[in-house]
C-alpha cells in the first residue's frame, strides 16, 4: 500500500477517508515495518503491496511469522488483529503456530521475535497498550502453570518443572509459580536433593529473565509476604525433609535468615506471624548448633550449657505442635527430627542438666502426636506413603529410648 506521504507505512483505510483509524489501523503499520525488516522490500514503494514471505523466501513457508505478517496486513481491518494484547500473545508463542519446523527455526528466531515485541510496546505506549500487554502476559503465565497443573507422576516431574520455570520466566515476581513446585515436593514429605531441591533452587536463583537480578528479587520487590512464605518453606524443606546432612543445615540457616529479615517476619505483631518466626528462629539456631557440633568446633562444644541451649530450643519447636508446621507433612518430618536429635545427643543433653525424665517426657509428646496422625491420615496420604514415615519417626522414637535407658543414675 502507498504511502500517504509520510515515510511511514499506511492502512487501506486510511486513504479517501475511509473507515475510522484505531488500533488495527496500528497494528497493521507495524505488520508493514516487520514485513520490510525481514524482506527488504518496502510496501511503501512499487508496487505497493505485501506479499507472503515465502515469495521471498521459500524456507517462510508455513511459519509463524508468515502468519502472523499476514494477519497484521489484511486490507480488512476486521481480519487482523482486533487488539495489540492478541499480536502479542502470538508473537510470544510464534514457535507454537509453526509445528513442523519450529525446533529448527527456534533459535534464529529468539533475536528477532524480541525486537519486535520491544517495538510492539513502543508503539503501544501511544494507544494505552499497557494494559492489554499486561493481560497478555498473564495469560501466557496461567496457560504455563495449567500445563504444569496437567503434568503430573514423578517420571514426568522434570516437564512439570520446564513449565514451571517458563511461568516465572513470563512473570518472576507471581507467587502461584513457586508454590506449586514447593507443593509438589512438599507433597510426599521428602526431599530429593539431586531433583527436586535442585529445580527449586534454580527457579528461584535464575537469572536469565532479566539479567543480573534473580527471580526471588522480583518476587520479594512484588510481595514481602509470599517472598517470606516461600523462604520458610525452603528452609523447613531442607531442615526436616532432607537427610540433614551439614552442608543442607547450613543452608536451611540461610533461608530463615532471609524470612526473619528480608521478609520481615521478625517484626510482625501479626499472632500467627509471630508463631512462624519464632518456628524459623529456633530451627535457625539449632541448624547452627548442629552443624557446629558435628564439625567439633571447640568454642561451641566447650561453651557453658550449649546443649541445654539446644535442647530448650527443641523444647519450643515442640510447644508450637503439628499443627504449626503449615502442611501435615512438615509436622511429621519436625518430630523425627527431634527424636533423632535425642538419639544422636541424649548423653550430652544428659551431662548439662537434661533429666532423663525430660527427654522421656518429649518423646512420650511426639509418640502421642504420631500415632493420632497415623489414625487420622486422609486416603491421599495414605498413598503417599505418609505412613511409612510415621513409621520411620516411630523407629527413631523407640531407637531414643534405648539410648536413654542406658544412662546413668535414675533421671
Amino acid at each position: 500500500m502507498k504511502s500517504n506521504g509520510t515515510k511511514g507505512y499506511a492502512a487501506p483505510e486510511q486513504f479517501g477517508g475511509r473507515g475510522q483509524t484505531d488500533a488495527r489501523t496500528d497494528i497493521y503499520c507495524l505488520g508493514a515495518t516487520m514485513y520490510h525488516l525481514i524482506t527488504g522490500h518496502s510496501p511503501a514503494e512499487p508496487p505497493y503491496e505485501i506479499k507472503p514471505l515465502s515469495y521471498w523466501d521459500v524456507s517462510f513457508f508455513g511459519t509463524g511469522i508468515e502468519q502472523i505478517i499476514n494477519k497484521c496486513c489484511q486490507q480488512d481491518p476486521e481480519a487482523r488483529y482486533q487488539n495489540c494484547a492478541e499480536l502479542m500473545y502470538d508473537l510470544e508463542h510464534m514457535d507454537e503456530m509453526d509445528l513442523v519446523t519450529k525446533q529448527k527455526r527456534k533459535h534464529k528466531w529468539i533475536a528477532f521475535v524480541a525486537s519486535v515485541a520491544l517495538f510492539g510496546v513502543g508503539v503501544a505506549g501511544m494507544l494505552g497498550f499497557t494494559l492489554a500487554k499486561n493481560g497478555a502476559v498473564r495469560e501466557s503465565y496461567d496457560s504455563y502453570l495449567n500445563q504444569a497443573k496437567m503434568t503430573t507422576g514423578s517420571e514426568n516431574f522434570p516437564t512439570f518443572v520446564e513449565y514451571v520455570q517458563d511461568a516465572i520466566e513470563v512473570d518472576p515476581g507471581s507467587y502461584e509459580a513457586y508454590d506449586l513446585l514447593l507443593s509438589r515436593v512438599e507433597e510426599d514429605g521428602k526431599l530429593d536433593m539431586e531433583t527436586e531441591w535442585s529445580a527449586i533452587y534454580r527457579c528461584l536463583n535464575d537469572k536469565s529473565n532479566k539479567g543480573s537480578r534473580t527471580n526471588e528479587s522480583y518476587l520479594l520487590a512484588s510481595s514481602k509476604e509470599d517472598y517470606t512464605d516461600i523462604q520458610l518453606r525452603m528452609g523447613k524443606l531442607l531442615f526436616l525433609m532432607s537427610d540433614g546432612s551439614n552442608e543442607n543445615l547450613r543452608s536451611s540457616v540461610a533461608y530463615f535468615d532471609k524470612a526473619l529479615h528480608e521478609g520481615g517476619l521478625e517484626n510482625s505483631d501479626d499472632p500467627q506471624e509471630i508463631q512462624k518466626a519464632t518456628l524459623a528462629d529456633c530451627m535457625g539456631r539449632i541448624g547452627l548448633y548442629i552443624d557446629t557440633l558435628n564439625n567439633e568446633n571447640s568454642a561451641f562444644t566447650e561453651a557453658e550449657n550449649t546443649y541445654l541451649t539446644l535442647w530448650n530450643d527443641m523444647q519450643k519447636l515442640m510447644d508450637n505442635g503439628i499443627e504449626s508446621m503449615g502442611k501435615r507433612a512438615y509436622g511429621i518430618a519436625l518430630y523425627s527430627r527431634v527424636a533423632s536429635m535425642i538419639v544422636t545427643y541424649h548423653a550430652d543433653f544428659y551431662s548439662n542438666g537434661v533429666t532423663k525424665d525430660e527427654m522421656i517426657r518429649m518423646l512420650d509428646q511426639i509418640e502421642n502426636a504420631l500415632n493420632a496422625t497415623s489414625s487420622t491420615l486422609t486416603a491421599s496420604e495414605k498413598n503417599q506413603n505418609f505412613g511409612g514415615i510415621i513409621e520411620g519417626a516411630l523407629n527413631n522414637v523407640n531407637a531414643a529410648r534405648n539410648q536413654i535407658s542406658g544412662l546413668g543414675g535414675v533421671n
